[in-house]
């Protein structure tokens, strides 16, 4: 099985700033990381996480870094929208994160515009078992290069991440570095200068590039993606193919606006990465704990019918959020519109730790089997099993007070019933109810003296309501039966008068003709 390849380096992204240069990210791997790395790797628990493996709740110690006088620093409502915009990017994922106290503030002009080689005073703030993120007014590295942040890839050991209060809000910086920090590359691989390895065939792909055959090769897109989302490079692998990377994918280089998902490769290297390395972290308040104790359901009244319901019992009092997709929450217990199937209920408590469970949802009755339209006698007439409900439709308006199994003296037209058990009502198909004048005015028979040949015409639509064409003499004796799909022989008929008679289940049409 193939091994994700994890080491310590920087994961940083590029910051415009007119008076410094712009560096990409910093630190590549050396030799030693990936060996050390390859010699452990067969030691690794490697069940890697799947999109629908169980909720994991990750811990956020948010570290606002402002000036000595206390001035300056992120806002509340930018870190709100910030951990808001992870969960929504990591839902995927199932990983979910929840700021684990109030911001812890630092007010120190040292730290304020951060440098680098400033980190361990700033990790002397670090709180156990929690990833520490630290917000600061700017962020460089060596060489004075302004980035939008960095982190560490989890062989470091290092719960840290430093971001640039500029680039928190974007929605996908913060992403990309927890992505860096749950052991993904860059989309265009171990470097983060100069193009990929990994060919366009993605025929080294499991050890070139980013390790991951699911993400196409990038030339690393600095540069090279529109305001459109568009790959604007030309640029050729190795092997004279063009690149078709990745514009969307949160560890690329790509516009923040652009990127927004991470593939399944990812999705599972993660996993392993946080089973491996990562499971110290809390994932949940140890003052704010708590369970699903019982769901009460109300069963949809129809298989197809999404008006089921789920009440959910919480193991202690409190202000809880209830979703059923983990991105929408709702204050109420309550909830309703569910189709029966298998939901997964999302609880969340009041800093953010979400619990998930599972509860089926059934339906009271199934539908009835489709019920047939006969007439007979000029009545309309069902077969229907005692208990059920009936509603007759004419010209697709109900008809009051026709609730039974037969329909008196039915006029011209088109007729539905429905059957209906517990209110699951199953319609029938259209009944025609025709006249004579519909059918004739829609009949027609050539030549007429014939000698041979009787070619008879009905308009199409109209050939399911005839069940029989015959040949009648005047005495009204069968003298040729025949269909409306093919001419009638009429070659042996003796001279004279006769009838073309079409018989339907409510009328009868006679027309003459002459054989000569």
């Amino acid at each position: 099985m193939r091994r994700g390849i994890i080491f310590f380096v920087w994961g940083i992204l590029v910051v415009n700033r007119g008076f410094a240069q712009v560096s990409s990210c910093g630190t590549v791997a050396t030799e030693r990381d990936i060996q050390a790395m390859s010699q452990l790797s067969s030691n690794f628990d490697i069940a890697g996480r799947t999109a629908e493996s169980e909720i994991i709740n990750i811990a956020i110690t948010a570290h606002v870094v402002r000036s000595s006088d206390g001035g300056g620093g992120l806002s509340s409502g930018v870190l709100t929208s910030a951990i808001s915009n992870l969960n929504i990017a990591y839902a995927p994922v199932g990983i979910n994160f929840f700021l684990l106290n109030s911001p812890r503030f630092i007010d120190d002009d040292t730290h304020f515009n951060f440098f680098s080689s400033q980190e361990d005073g700033l990790a002397a703030n670090n709180v156990k078992n929690t990833v520490n993120i630290y917000f600061v007014n700017s962020a460089s590295v060596s060489g004075g290069n302004f980035v939008c942040g960095y982190a560490y890839f989890p062989a470091a050991k290092k719960d840290l991440i430093i971001m640039a209060n500029g680039c928190t809000g974007n929605g996908a910086t913060l992403a990309h570095e927890l992505g860096h920090f749950f052991a993904l590359y860059h989309t265009h691989g171990k470097v983060n200068n100069g193009t990929t390895d990994e060919l366009v065939s993605r025929e080294n792909c499991e050890s070139a590039g980013d390790d991951l055959c699911d993400t196409p090769a990038d030339p690393q897109l600095s540069n090279l993606v529109n305001s459109s989302c568009q790959y604007t490079g030309g640029a050729q692998d190795s092997n004279g193919d063009f690149y078709t990377p990745d514009v969307e994918n949160f560890m690329s280089y790509s516009l923040s606006q652009c990127r927004d998902s991470f593939t399944d490769g990812q999705i599972k290297r993660m996993g392993l990465a946080y089973k491996n390395f990562k499971s110290h972290i809390l994932q949940n308040d140890p003052s704010f704990e708590f369970a699903v104790d019982e769901f009460f359901v109300a069963n949809a009244t129809c298989p197809d019918k999404s008006d089921g319901s789920v009440q959910v019992q919480v193991s202690r009092a409190g202000e809880f959020l209830y979703s059923t997709d983990g991105l929408s929450f709702i204050a109420s217990n309550q909830l309703t519109g569910l189709a029966p199937g298998t939901h997964q209920i999302f609880v969340k408590n009041e800093v953010g730790s979400v619990s998930t469970s599972t509860v089926e949802v059934g339906f009271v009755t199934d539908y009835p089997e489709i019920p047939t339209i006969e007439l007979v006698n000029n009545q309309l007439v069902i077969q229907v099993e005692d208990g059920h409900e009936v509603n007759w439709y004419f010209e697709n308006s109900f008809l009051e007070g026709e609730t039974g199994p037969s329909l008196d003296s039915p006029s011209f037209g088109s007729y539905t019933v429905g059957v209906s058990n517990g209110g699951c009502e199953t319609l029938s198909e259209v009944f025609e109810v025709l006249s004579t004048d519909e059918i004739e005015s829609n009949l027609s028979f050539y030549p007429n003296p014939t000698v041979e040949i009787l070619n008879v015409s009905l308009q199409p639509s109209l050939h399911r309501y005839v069940e029989s064409v015959t040949i009648r003499d005047l005495g009204g004796r069968v003298t040729v039966r025949g269909s409306l799909t093919e001419a009638f022989n009429v070659s042996t008929l003796k001279p004279g008068l006769y009838l073309l008679e079409l018989t339907g289940s409510n009328f009868v049409v006679r027309r003459r003709f002459l054989k000569r």
